[in-house]
Formats: C-alpha cells, sequence, structure tokens
C-alpha cells in the first residue's frame, strides 16, 4: 500500500466515523435506510468501513457510498472523495457473497435486536479474532450435548471493556434454555434468552478495559438444549465474519457410539466450497484447522 492510498483510507473512515456519530444512527438504522433505497451492505461492511479495517473497493461498494453520503447527510462527495483509486489489481469483481456472508446470523433480525438491546451491536467493529477454538460433544442419540470455546481477541478500538457471547438456533427456536457452565477470563454480566427465536446472547465483562492493540483469552462452556431425534444436523461448523489466522472445530463422540463415514469442508466467502474426506480418530475425535481464514464458514459433518 503506498502512503497516499493508505491516508486516503485513514481519512475516509475518519470521515464516515464522525458523520455517523453525528447523524445519531445506529448501524443497523444505516443499514435499513440503505436497504429503502435498493442498496444491500452487511452491518459487518459498514462497521469495517468505520473502524478502516476495509474500505469500499468493488464498484457496488463504490456506488453504495454514495446513498450512504444521503443517508447521513452529507453533501455530494464528502466520503467518495476520500477514496481514491481502488487497490485491486486486475478485473474488478464484486464478491457479492461476502456480505451476504456477514449477515449470517450473526448481525440481523433477532440477534441484532438482542445485540443492540445490550449496547453490543457494533462488537465487530471492537475486536478482532486472532485464534478461534472449538469443541462439541455428541452422544449416542447423535446430539450435541456440550460446547465450549477458546477465544484470543485483539482490540482495534479504545477501551473495549464488553463482548457478546452468541448462540443461535439458525432461526429455529430452541426447546429448552441453553445453560452457560463457566467463563474464564472474563466475568458474566446481562444475558438475553429468546428461546422463540433460537438466540442466547451472554454479555461477556473483560476484566479491564483493553486498548487498541492489545489481547485477551476467552473460554467457555455451554450445555447446548437438546433438540430431539432427528432434529439435529450431522455437522459442527464455526462461522466466521473476518479473516482468522488460526482455526479449529473438534467435534467429540461417544466412543461406543461412532459415525460410519465423516468429511471437512470450507465455504470462504467468493469460493466454492472445498470437501475432503476425514476421519474419527479411535478415541472418537473429528477435527478440522485452518489458517488465515475466513471470512466464511469451517465445519465437519458425519453420517451415521
Amino acid at each position: 500500500m503506498d502512503g497516499d492510498s493508505g491516508g486516503r483510507g485513514t481519512r475516509f473512515s475518519h470521515a464516515l466515523s464522525v458523520a455517523i456519530e453525528d447523524s445519531g444512527l445506529s448501524l443497523q438504522g444505516i443499514q435499513k435506510r440503505l436497504a429503502e433505497r435498493a442498496v444491500r451492505v452487511s452491518i459487518g461492511a459498514l462497521s469495517y468501513w468505520r473502524s478502516g479495517q476495509r474500505r469500499p473497493e468493488g464498484p457496488l461498494s463504490r456506488q453504495a457510498v454514495d446513498e450512504l453520503e444521503q443517508v447521513l447527510g452529507l453533501g455530494a462527495g464528502e466520503l467518495t472523495r476520500w477514496l481514491g483509486p481502488s487497490r485491486r489489481s486486475g478485473p474488478v469483481r464484486e464478491r457479492a457473497s461476502y456480505d451476504e456472508l456477514l449477515d449470517v446470523p450473526a448481525l440481523s433480525g433477532p440477534v441484532a435486536d438482542h445485540l443492540d438491546s445490550l449496547g453490543l451491536l457494533d462488537s465487530q467493529d471492537r475486536v478482532v479474532e486472532v485464534s478461534v477454538h472449538s469443541t462439541v460433544d455428541v452422544d449416542c442419540d447423535g446430539e450435541m450435548v456440550r460446547q465450549s470455546s477458546r477465544f484470543l481477541f485483539r482490540a482495534v478500538r479504545p477501551r473495549v471493556a464488553t463482548l457478546p457471547l452468541l448462540l443461535t438456533n439458525d432461526g429455529q427456536p430452541f426447546p429448552e434454555a441453553p445453560r452457560l457452565l463457566s467463563l474464564r477470563g472474563c466475568r458474566l454480566g446481562r444475558e438475553v434468552l429468546d428461546l422463540g427465536a433460537g438466540v442466547a446472547v451472554w454479555e461477556v465483562l473483560l476484566p479491564r478495559p483493553l486498548d487498541v492493540g492489545e489481547t485477551v483469552v476467552v473460554e467457555h462452556e455451554i450445555a447446548l438444549p437438546r433438540l430431539g431425534a432427528g432434529r439435529q444436523a450431522p455437522r459442527y461448523e464455526q462461522y466466521l465474519v473476518r479473516p482468522v489466522r488460526d482455526v479449529l472445530v473438534w467435534v467429540r463422540f461417544d466412543p461406543d457410539c461412532l459415525p460410519s463415514s465423516a468429511e471437512a469442508y470450507e465455504r470462504e466467502a467468493g469460493h466454492a466450497e472445498v470437501v475432503q474426506h476425514a476421519e474419527v480418530d479411535p478415541g472418537g475425535g473429528l477435527h478440522h484447522t485452518a489458517s488465515s481464514f475466513g471470512p466464511g464458514a469451517l465445519g465437519v459433518r458425519w453420517e451415521w
């Protein structure tokens, strides 16, 4: 990146951040107003643009900035003048699936409403995930009964003190409430359990506010609601809304009830799904790992 394009990118994010603050609108409110103008931009993308982690590059994204100026009450060119030329080389192709991935499931519908009620809707603008390790235990009924995860977060904004822990059921109701069994590296704040929408959000209180560049390790363990025979898809995946340095998913089966076959898969934004055969080890474990992966979904699936 040359100094000019980097400077323009910084000035764009600063101008956008100031305009959003002056408007009094939330990112969700901005997204809705853009949608009324037939412009689809994810909350994740808006968050990236505001923080300076990314800037509008493709032709559709740059056209969206024209509408964004009007939504924020700015004059024509007050944002676009800081974009400069695109930094992409070769043919420019808009990756529509990128924004779709950013909105599913983390920042849309009831999930966004509940995050907003806790003041955590902009959490993806506060920290980035450096490392994500997730584990799930599966019983002999094929039910995922327990999930545990370890995250290494890095702050990208100053004074980060709270984060959300989110569990969803792909838009389907929870038949019973999930239970947060443990938290490490942080304390529990408020919680929202919406069984009808299949959404659980816990507010995580960090030991102290983080400044930009500082890191924290957070671990949790959740008792998952039993969905009933045949209602749980035989797969487990980790969803990522941004590139992550190190990601691991690990499924642990009851040694007396191992699947007959399994495969690992990756669906990275803008790319076709990649699938490979996977073996369950003698102890009943099935895992898949990747480096510098995302945004997208990485997981394993199996057959009984």
